[in-house]
């Protein structure tokens, strides 16, 4: 199992996005953030089988980061 941080943000339409800043189209959306993070591991999970996950990102100071189990 490995940790990484996730940030989950509510996009203009009220559902939820949770994304990986360091690493690129990993994100998946939810209309709760408790799914969009549920969402995430699953794509994390796929992500992780096919790219590495070396690149540091920055995050929007608007939306709340998390650190997530996968």
């Amino acid at each position: 199992m490995i940790s990484i941080n996730a940030v989950v943000y509510r996009e203009a339409d009220g559902r939820f996005t949770a994304e990986v800043p360091a690493c690129p189209g990993c994100a998946a959306s939810g209309a709760t953030s408790e799914e969009a993070v549920a969402n995430l591991r699953e794509a994390a999970a796929l992500y992780f089988e096919d790219e590495p996950c070396d690149r540091p990102a920055g995050a929007s100071a608007a939306a709340q980061m998390e650190r997530i189990a996968l």
